[in-house]
């Protein structure tokens, strides 16, 4: 009888452990296909090109890279943002890494130095 109820038990253990795996693996693979989407078709508040006068433009691809482009130059950058903030870095020495609070409205984007950044400068989506 003992080894009835046991059998029963171990059984009932190994259905509760098999469910509990499926739907672990079932909650990971929904997190993975959430991730993989917002990464392929969200883009941030940045991605476009802004210009503040027609021969300075940033470029911001909506995926942490873009460039600056003037009417002489081309510069690379990446960049990240953190809440209202965006962290440029450019890749040449040239050019000064910026921090900026910005704000999208209307196609209108504002930036305003932080940190060691100065100046503040609205651009307008192109």
């Amino acid at each position: 009888m003992d080894d009835k109820r046991r059998d029963k038990a171990n059984k009932k253990v190994k259905l509760i452990n098999s469910r509990f795996t499926k739907l672990l693996i079932f909650i990971i693979i929904v997190i993975i296909l959430i991730f993989a989407v917002k990464m392929l078709f969200i883009k941030d508040k940045l991605t476009g090109s802004w210009t503040t006068d027609g021969n300075t433009v940033y470029t911001f691809d909506g995926k942490g890279e873009g460039y600056l482009t003037t009417s002489i130059s081309k510069y690379k950058f990446t960049y990240k943002i953190k809440r209202n903030v965006v962290y440029i870095d450019f890749k040449v020495e040239k050019a000064n890494d910026s921090d900026y609070e910005f704000s999208v409205k209307n196609n209108k984007l504002t930036l305003k130095g932080i940190n060691k950044t100065t100046g503040s400068y609205t651009l307008n989506k192109q």
